[in-house]
C-alpha cells in the first residue's frame, strides 16, 4: 500500500518494514529515497537528511535498473553519495533488477562482472528474489558467532543487550552467574572478551 509513481520527488520518505527469515530471525528492510544522476548540489544536502538509515544499516542492497542505458552513470552516482554518507565501505549487495527486460546473455554477464557481489533479479517478476533472501541470510550468518558465556548477576543489563542485537537460544541462572548461549555479532562478542568479568565456556 505504499505510493508509488513515475514522478520526481513522488517518494522521500524511507519505507520499513519487518521480514522474518528461515522462520526465526527478524530482519527490518528500509526502502530508502532513490538516488538522482547530477543531482543539483543544492538538494545534496536534503536528500542526505533521508538516507540516515544508509548510515545506519548492518547490509545494503543497491537496487539498479539493469534495463536503463545509464545504469554506470546511476551506480557512480550512489557511490559518491555513500562516500560522502562515508557508508560506502559496508557490506553491499547489488540487486541488477529488471533482467526481463535483458535479452542479452553476453550483456547480463558483462553487467555480473561489472558491479559488486551481484544477484539478477525482477521485482515486478518476482524472478531469484529466494537467491536474493539466500545472500542476504548468508550475509548475517557470516558476521554472527555462537558462544556460552557466564556473566555476574550485577551484569543484568547485558541480558538486554543480548536479546536486542543477538539471538538467545537458552538462559540459565545458576549460582555463579548466568548462563547464556547465544548467537552474537563478531564485532561484538571480541568487545565482550575485553570484559574480565565475563566467562567464555565455549
Amino acid at each position: 500500500n505504499v505510493f508509488a509513481e513515475n514522478k520526481l520527488f513522488a517518494t522521500l520518505d524511507p519505507k520499513t518494514r519487518k521480514q522474518t527469515l528461515n522462520g526465526r530471525d527478524d530482519i527490518l528492510f528500509t526502502d530508502t529515497v532513490g538516488f538522482l544522476h547530477n543531482l543539483p548540489h543544492q538538494l545534496i544536502e536534503a536528500f542526505k537528511a533521508t538516507l540516515e538509515e544508509v548510515v545506519q544499516a548492518d547490509l545494503l542492497i543497491h537496487v539498479l535498473d539493469v534495463s536503463n542505458p545509464l545504469v554506470y552513470d546511476y551506480n557512480k552516482a550512489v557511490f559518491e553519495v555513500l562516500k560522502q554518507l562515508q557508508a560506502d565501505q559496508k557490506p553491499l549487495i547489488t540487486a541488477l533488477n529488471k533482467i526481463d527486460l535483458i535479452d542479452s546473455e553476453a550483456r547480463l554477464s558483462r553487467l555480473k562482472q561489472d558491479f559488486i557481489n551481484t544477484v539478477e533479479i525482477s521485482a515486478k517478476l518476482k524472478q531469484n528474489m529466494d537467491v536474493l533472501i539466500e545472500k542476504i541470510q548468508k550475509n548475517f550468518i557470516a558476521r554472527m558467532v555462537n558462544i556460552e558465556i557466564i556473566i555476574p548477576f550485577s551484569r543484568m543489563d547485558l541480558v538486554d543487550l543480548f536479546y536486542r542485537e543477538g539471538k538467545v537460544k537458552d538462559i540459565k541462572y545458576l549460582q555463579k552467574g548466568i548462563r547464556i548461549e547465544l548467537s552474537l555479532p563478531k564485532i561484538l562478542y571480541h568487545k565482550l572478551l575485553e570484559k574480565k568479568e565475563i566467562e567464555d565456556i565455549c
